[in-house]
């Protein structure tokens, strides 16, 4: 029993560990490592993009060429395990800088990453990932400076992400308008897909 308690410790610490990682790395841009952090098959779904990562890390490359960098500071992680398969739920914050129709601005997304993995030879790895968002906002860095646009230009978005979605949409960016969100049926639909994941 010691020693089945001690490997699903080590297992979620690892686990974790990748998690903290994937997001220095994405941060820094050290696109080899975060390659490393899926599965060669896996699949990714932001508010930007949904596809595999190795195609996901080719447009952020790209990317950080027309935008500023993001900072994502990744929070606790919920971690659950069966045998070679596990489930992760992680708190994150995700923050840039940018300029939005000539006004300086910083906008901040909170949101949680969903994660599926699997223990392959011996390493955890990601095989899907999903960004369940929850509420977002922008800040001018000038006090008193109006925000260059009218509410009802956000209502191509849920409200979880909609200042989010329309700055991307406005960079040229296609947004989905079905992402997870509290309460949504995708959000209902992401947890399933973990509990069966689990089951297997």
């Amino acid at each position: 029993m010691t020693d089945v308690r001690s490997q699903a410790m080590l297992d979620k610490h690892e686990i974790v560990e990748l998690i903290q990682n994937w997001g220095f790395w994405r941060d820094q841009g050290n696109w080899e490592r975060l390659r490393n952090t899926f599965h060669p098959e896996g699949t990714i779904t932001v508010s930007w993009f949904s596809g595999p990562f190795s195609e996901f890390i080719r447009r952020s490359m790209n990317m950080r060429k027309t935008r500023s960098h993001a900072k994502h500071v990744i929070g606790g992680t919920m971690v659950g395990i069966a045998g070679n398969r596990a489930t992760a739920e992680t708190n994150v914050t995700i923050t840039n800088r940018m300029v939005l129709k000539g006004v300086p601005l910083d906008s901040t997304a909170w949101g949680r990453f969903y994660d599926l993995l699997e223990k392959r030879e011996g390493a955890w790895g990601i095989v899907k990932r999903v960004a369940i968002y929850e509420k977002d906002r922008f800040d001018p860095l000038e006090p008193g400076t109006s925000l260059p646009f009218a509410k009802a230009d956000l209502g191509n978005f849920p409200e979880a992400y909609c200042h989010l979605g329309y700055s991307l949409a406005q960079g040229g960016f296609s947004v989905s308008p079905d992402l997870p969100t509290p309460g949504s049926e995708p959000l209902a639909r992401l947890h399933a897909e973990g509990e069966a994941w689990l089951n297997q």
